[in-house]
Protein backbone atom coordinates (compact mmCIF):
# COMPACT_ATOMS: atom_id res chain seq x y z
CA UNK A 1 0.00 0.00 0.00
CA UNK A 2 1.03 3.28 -1.01
CA UNK A 3 1.44 5.96 2.22
CA UNK A 4 1.44 9.12 -0.64
CA UNK A 5 -3.04 8.25 -0.25
CA UNK A 6 -2.51 10.42 2.76
CA UNK A 7 -5.64 10.14 5.46
CA UNK A 8 -8.39 11.50 3.01
CA UNK A 9 -8.84 8.50 1.13
CA UNK A 10 -8.86 6.09 4.69
CA UNK A 11 -11.37 8.65 6.11
CA UNK A 12 -13.80 8.35 2.63
CA UNK A 13 -13.84 4.98 3.27
CA UNK A 14 -14.33 4.82 6.97
CA UNK A 15 -17.21 7.08 6.34
CA UNK A 16 -18.74 4.80 3.48
CA UNK A 17 -18.48 1.81 5.69
CA UNK A 18 -20.35 3.32 8.79
CA UNK A 19 -22.87 4.97 6.02
CA UNK A 20 -23.26 1.17 5.03
CA UNK A 21 -23.75 0.11 9.00
CA UNK A 22 -26.54 2.62 9.51
CA UNK A 23 -28.25 1.35 6.33
CA UNK A 24 -27.95 -1.98 7.78
CA UNK A 25 -29.51 -1.00 11.40
CA UNK A 26 -32.29 0.69 9.53
CA UNK A 27 -33.50 -1.90 7.78
CA UNK A 28 -32.74 -4.06 10.81
CA UNK A 29 -30.10 -6.27 9.91
CA UNK A 30 -27.01 -7.10 11.57
CA UNK A 31 -24.68 -4.20 11.68
CA UNK A 32 -21.01 -6.04 10.95
CA UNK A 33 -17.95 -3.85 12.11
CA UNK A 34 -14.58 -5.33 10.97
CA UNK A 35 -13.19 -3.94 13.79
CA UNK A 36 -15.32 -5.11 16.53
CA UNK A 37 -15.29 -9.07 14.88
CA UNK A 38 -11.31 -8.54 15.05
CA UNK A 39 -12.16 -7.95 18.68
CA UNK A 40 -14.32 -10.93 19.26
CA UNK A 41 -12.96 -13.84 17.54
CA UNK A 42 -15.97 -15.76 16.29
CA UNK A 43 -16.49 -20.09 16.83
CA UNK A 44 -15.97 -20.69 13.22
CA UNK A 45 -12.50 -21.19 13.29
Amino acid sequence: MVEDAGNGEQAAARAEAEQEQQEQQEEGGPAEDPMLADEQPTEQQ
